[in-house]
């Protein structure tokens, strides 16, 4: 029957056997085990053996690496791409608070020219008294 395997492994196998897009006829054909023997260790009748993992990985290992990089430079795009949208966001956020700022810089200067008038025309009625 083969040995007993740890919880870290079958848990590995589970994960890696959900990467793989056959059904479970297409696994056991490839492994060159029975359908029913295949089952009877998926759904837990028996238990996982080392000798079963060891057929599983020789059938798979090299497509579920593939899989895997695959994988992974998706996720990587994905990042890139989340990335790339929240520097345009940014980007976004940046030009409107430049907006602001010399909108806001505008109406000072508009203001202090205000002020500005408003004591040269003080300091001309003063002098009219």
């Amino acid at each position: 029957m083969g040995y007993k395997v740890n919880n870290e492994s079958i848990e590995k196998f589970r994960n890696d056997r959900n990467l793989l897009p056959y059904n479970d006829s297409e696994i056991a054909e490839r492994m060159q085990i029975a359908k029913s023997y295949y089952s009877s260790y998926k759904n837990e009748r028996h238990s996982i053996s080392i000798k079963f993992l060891r057929k599983f990985y020789t059938a798979f290992d090299q497509e579920l690496s593939e899989i895997k990089k695959q994988k992974e430079q998706e996720d990587s795009y994905n990042n890139l791409q989340n990335d790339h949208e929240m520097v345009n966001k940014l980007n976004k956020k940046y030009t409107d608070l430049a907006k602001k700022y010399h909108k806001v810089l505008e109406e000072r200067l508009q203001l202090m020219q205000t002020v500005f008038d408003l004591k040269k025309r003080l300091n001309e009625l003063r002098q009219g008294d």
